[in-house]
């Protein structure tokens, strides 16, 4: 098995995260992880659709997206794209999507550790809490009126995440390297961030569409 150093504030944001519009895939050679935008995977696939070609001829992209008017930025996320797409499955392999019945284990194993004489009202309330819908909800409701037991959750469910990590990539003989915080986690902000930053970008690019008199398509992301 070899070690690989991967980013995993990346992996966790991925894994935590199921926003339509991206698609988190991991690079086995260097440990980077891609987002790719919907947006992105579109542009890709008109540019290959829209190529007028030989039979047995290919794309070059890099001249295709020169004759573009797309901005710079873009270019860039297309062809990094279409690496993607060219090392799927060799190089670049798709993040598995968080799964809702892991988070639910989580906190019921959590619960658990509320073993002491003290904490068994707490754990009462967060028994009950995890029953039916908005459990997760419910859960970390109870745990802001606990701060120490709220940071003991973080760096739980940190813990657990990173050992899913291990256990996903150990199918591509894979150990990754990484080190865990010193500080106890604090709730993330980074999946709002990216999702405000993606609507002003798709507002921003319909405005200039309407500007230059042209319609904006709704993008559908590739899915595999």
């Amino acid at each position: 098995m070899r070690q690989l150093k991967v980013d995993i504030e990346d992996i966790e944001l991925a894994l935590g995260n199921s926003f339509w519009e991206m698609s988190y895939y991991l690079d086995l050679e260097t440990g980077e992880v891609i987002f790719i935008d919907s947006g992105t995977h579109t542009e890709l696939e008109n540019l290959y659709a829209e190529a007028d070609f030989d039979e047995g001829g290919t794309l070059d992209l890099s001249e295709a997206l020169q004759e573009s008017d797309l901005p710079a930025w873009q270019k860039q996320a297309i062809l990094e794209a279409d690496r993607v797409e060219a090392g799927y499955g060799v190089r670049y392999v798709s993040l598995p999507q968080s799964d809702s019945h892991e988070a639910y284990r989580d906190m019921e194993d959590f619960i658990d550790t509320l073993d002491s004489e003290r904490s068994e009202r707490l754990r009462d309330r967060l028994r009950r809490a995890i029953q039916g819908r908005g459990a997760f909800r419910r859960f970390k409701g109870v745990l802001e009126d606990h701060p120490r037991e709220q940071a003991r959750w973080f760096e739980f469910e940190r813990r657990q995440r990173q050992q899913r990590i291990r256990d996903w990539l150990a199918q591509y003989d894979v150990e990754p390297i990484f080190e865990l915080p010193v500080r106890p986690p604090q709730p993330p902000v980074r999946p709002h961030l990216l999702a405000g930053a993606l609507t002003f970008v798709r507002a921003a690019r319909q405005l200039a569409l309407r500007h230059a008199g042209g319609q904006c398509c709704p993008a559908s992301c590739a899915s595999r």
